[in-house]
């Protein structure tokens, strides 16, 4: 025996106030709500879902270069610090070889 779940409906306007968890649809726009803790919650719709994608997407176009630019300038920084950091510990080590040639301890 199967059996029909239904939620509360009506236009927008109308629709009544919710109990917590509970599930209602606005029929005049397609908008699925949940009741809160206070008033009705609208949920995501596929429209809204696909617009918000998509507006992600077409920010991403213009972010992502510019992100990519910004940490490329930043290892390559890092990397030249890291080299300079070589080239110093190479010359304490010549340093140090030297003052133990003289008898003295590092």
């Amino acid at each position: 025996m199967s059996r029909k779940i239904q939620v509360k409906r009506g236009n927008a306007a109308n629709l009544p106030t919710l109990s917590p968890g509970e599930i209602g649809l606005a029929l005049d726009t397609d908008t699925p709500y949940i009741g809160g803790n206070i008033e009705n919650i609208q949920i995501a719709t596929k429209a809204y879902v696909q617009g918000q994608i998509a507006a992600h997407n077409s920010s991403n176009e213009n972010v992502h270069p510019y992100i990519l630019q910004s940490v490329t300038g930043q290892l390559n920084a890092h990397n030249a610090s890291t080299a300079a950091h070589a080239d110093i510990r190479q010359e304490l080590e010549k340093l140090a070889a030297a003052i133990r040639a003289l008898g003295g301890d590092v």
